[in-house]
């Protein structure tokens, strides 16, 4: 008969052995994602994600943030578009010229991995048409789940300049010279 030191060491081995299993299974599982999140991003040559702009105007002067006190504006400085997002704006929404339409997201794989298209655009209110919109693709959590830190994967990756109403508006403060 075996010890029970032995037994242990046994079933402990072979829990241990599970985990590793476990943990290469989820983590081909975040490469092979991000893979096919790439491929999505790739194909028509990638110009179906990123910011697409269809038509630049002039941002209504409310839109646009107040310069710092030295008459420059931060990096990051956006545009206040009324839309989804509950923010104070000067009007009501439905007497604004141009409103953030609705954010649209379409989840690709609902389990973990967590796979999402996402878009967002801006109307211009009067006619309704799409003046520009920014779609991309975001693999969020993944792999050895580990508390407090998630990692993630999103095509195009985020950079300086992926800013859509940086994009459409001629006069955004980050466009003058």
């Amino acid at each position: 008969m075996k010890s029970p030191l032995v037994k242990f060491l046994a079933v402990a081995g072979l829990i241990l052995a599970a985990l590793v299993a476990y943990g290469f299974f989820l983590e081909w599982q975040v490469r092979n994602w991000d893979r096919k999140i790439d491929e999505l991003c790739a194909a028509d040559g990638g110009k179906n994600v990123g910011v697409r702009v269809y038509e630049r105007v002039m941002a209504p002067e409310h839109y646009l943030p107040p310069p710092q006190a030295d008459g420059t504006y931060e990096k990051n400085t956006r545009v206040r578009v009324p839309g989804v997002k509950p923010q104070p704006y000067a009007k009501p929404v439905s007497e604004e010229p141009i409103v953030e339409g609705k954010i649209e997201i379409e989840v690709l794989r609902e389990s973990w991995p967590r796979v999402s298209k996402y878009s967002a655009r801006y109307v211009r209110a009067g006619d309704g048409r799409v003046l520009g919109e920014v779609i991309t693709y975001l693999r969020a959590y993944g792999g050895i789940p580990v508390p407090g830190f998630h990692e993630g994967h999103q095509c195009p990756p985020m950079r300086d300049g992926y800013d859509l109403g940086k994009a459409i508006f001629i006069n955004h403060p980050l466009n003058q010279k």
